[in-house]
């Protein structure tokens, strides 16, 4: 039997408190575990509630990006770093010469000298998952994004106002088929109820949504 994972989305600068504190209470309360992205914003916010419900059995899961300066830029990272084509072995011949064998020594030093992003995980996270990926915002559908993390792992989506990264999760969720709901009652996030998105603009219904997802998966 498995506890279902509720991923919460949202701003990760405004905490919209007025939607986030009754969904973290409602969440916890119900016997859920709730995964954000473990930064400041909603995510802190949701977590805050969720963090102080008694009895719960849930907890609270954060998907830690890591700090960027560490690894190569943006500009530097190539197809096979990013994952879109193979990288070879680094004690193999490596085609492509000098370029190809800094990437390798640049990842080397991005690992020992990593550093997980400024202000994460939030104080509420019980359970921080540190990756190694960096990316976030505009750039959050990118293979180095922990986005794909975030979406992936949870069972259902819930997505509050937010920005650029906010809307990457949602198409991503989007894009891997994942149920989707989009509580924004200021219609802040665009309109994706054509692409399969539910948009809600009350607390009622997005429980009312919720409550096909059963807390425990037998």
């Amino acid at each position: 039997m498995r506890r279902t994972i509720i991923g919460v989305m949202g701003s990760s600068r405004e905490r919209y408190e007025d939607l986030a504190f009754p969904l973290g209470k409602w969440l916890g309360q119900h016997g859920y575990h709730l995964l954000t992205g473990g930064g400041q914003g909603v995510m802190a916010a949701v977590s805050e509630a969720f963090f102080f419900v008694s009895d719960r059995k849930g907890a609270v899961i954060g998907i830690i990006p890591a700090q960027e300066s560490v690894f190569p830029t943006q500009e530097s990272i190539t197809p096979a770093q990013e994952g879109i084509i193979p990288a070879q072995a680094p004690d193999r011949e490596i085609s492509g010469g000098d370029q190809s064998r800094r990437n390798i020594d640049q990842d080397r030093e991005g690992r020992a000298n990593f550093r997980v992003k400024p202000g994460y995980p939030n104080e509420w996270v019980e359970i921080p998952i540190i990756t190694h990926l960096p990316l976030s915002g505009t750039q959050g559908k990118r293979a180095l994004s922990r986005n794909h993390i975030n979406v992936l792992t949870s069972r259902i989506i819930v997505a509050l106002p937010g920005g650029p990264g906010t809307i990457s999760e949602i198409e991503l969720a989007l894009e891997y088929r994942k149920p989707l709901l989009i509580f924004d009652p200021y219609a802040i996030i665009p309109d994706y109820s054509k692409e399969g998105a539910i948009h809600l603009k009350t607390f009622a219904e997005v429980i009312s949504h919720l409550g096909n997802y059963p807390a425990i998966n037998s």
